[in-house]
């Protein structure tokens, strides 16, 4: 996966196969409405790359897949997919300062 200035391209064998130019909400104009809104959109779309590439849900292995959410809680972006309680896979911590 590599980011193409406001988006997120998804690379399989050096070819593009999908993403998201949701980054492109918060150039700008970066609250934290804004960068939860657009982590959500980018990791959902990169869970749909995945998903289709896989023949089955992901990042789970069977059953639906599970939601993708984000949150900011005191300057860091903190992503996953299920609930934030229990998540099925969650992203490294993003300090939103080191952008």
């Amino acid at each position: 996966m590599t980011d193409e200035g406001a988006s997120v391209r998804v690379l399989r064998g050096g070819a593009w196969i999908g993403g998201s130019a949701a980054p492109e909400i918060v150039t700008g104009r970066a609250d934290e409405r804004r960068v939860e809104t657009a982590a959500r959109a980018v990791i959902s779309g990169v869970q749909d790359v995945f998903a289709e590439v896989l023949a089955e849900p992901w990042p789970a292995s069977r059953g639906e897949m599970p939601a993708p959410d984000a949150r900011v809680e005191e300057g860091v972006l903190h992503a996953w997919f299920g609930s934030a309680e229990r998540p099925v896979l969650s992203l490294e911590p993003y300090e939103l300062s080191a952008r």
